[in-house]
C-alpha cells in the first residue's frame, strides 16, 4: 500500500491517502482540527498560518482542508536542520 492509498476516509492521516477516481487520485482531506491535533497546535494557529499564505489548502465553501501529501511537504520544506555542538550557524567557534 503506497502513502497515496487507503481504506477509506477514516485512513485520512498526515502520511496521505487518496481514493483512485479514474486517472486521478483523490486525496482524503483534514480539517483544520485534525491538522492542528496531528501538529500540536492550536486551530487559531492553523487558522492565521492558513490567513498568512503559510499553509497550503484548499477552501471549500466556509470550510478550509487540507491534504496531508502538501502538508508533509510544507513542513520538510520547513525543516531546519540540527548543529554539531559547540557550532552555530555551521562554523566552529
Amino acid at each position: 500500500m503506497d502513502a497515496r492509498t487507503s481504506s477509506g476516509p477514516a485512513g485520512a492521516r498526515l502520511t496521505g491517502s487518496g481514493v483512485a477516481h479514474g486517472r486521478y487520485i483523490l486525496p482524503h482531506l483534514i480539517d483544520v482540527a485534525t491538522l492542528a491535533e496531528h501538529l500540536g497546535l492550536t486551530e487559531r494557529t492553523i487558522r492565521r498560518k492558513v490567513a498568512q499564505g503559510e499553509i497550503p489548502h484548499y477552501k471549500l465553501g466556509n470550510s478550509i482542508r487540507f491534504d496531508p501529501v502538501e502538508i508533509g511537504a510544507c513542513l520538510e520544506a520547513a525543516r531546519v536542520a540540527s548543529h554539531p555542538a559547540g557550532t552555530q550557524n555551521g562554523t566552529r567557534p
